[in-house]
């Protein structure tokens, strides 16, 4: 995993749940909070980078749990609650990371995009 400038021990013993966390920012927070001795929980919808993420954690030593989820469904986040805890017993910093966005001008962007970003950016977090 990468290198931080926090000590290698600064986070031991804390749960960290990170929407999004198998690609991009989320990937790299988790990368980085494992390296600090945090137990991870990634979650997001694709298996592939949920996974990847969640090897590369115990490769390099850490703890990952990695759960499906589109937290844009009520249900999907109760699972993702429910297996942090069951896993770990609690949940101590929560990162919202998931998103969802078009690379267009908004007036471009349909409403069912619309909706899907909105209901990413706001009603899921």
């Amino acid at each position: 995993m990468g290198t931080s400038p926090l000590r290698p021990d600064v986070h031991d013993g804390k749960v960290v749940l990170i929407t999004g966390g198998g690609t991009g920012k989320g990937r790299a927070v988790a990368r980085d909070f494992a390296a600090c001795g945090a137990r991870v929980v990634v979650c997001g919808r694709r298996p592939g980078p949920r996974d990847d993420v969640r090897a590369e954690i115990e490769a390099a030593g850490g703890t990952c749990l990695a759960v499906p989820a589109n937290i844009r469904e009520e249900g999907a986040v109760t699972h993702v609650v429910d297996a942090a805890l069951a896993e770990f017993g609690r949940i101590d910093v929560l990162v919202n990371n998931a998103g969802g966005q078009f690379t267009a001008p908004a007036e471009k962007i349909t409403s069912k995009g619309w909706r899907a970003v909105h209901d990413l950016a706001v009603d899921a977090a």
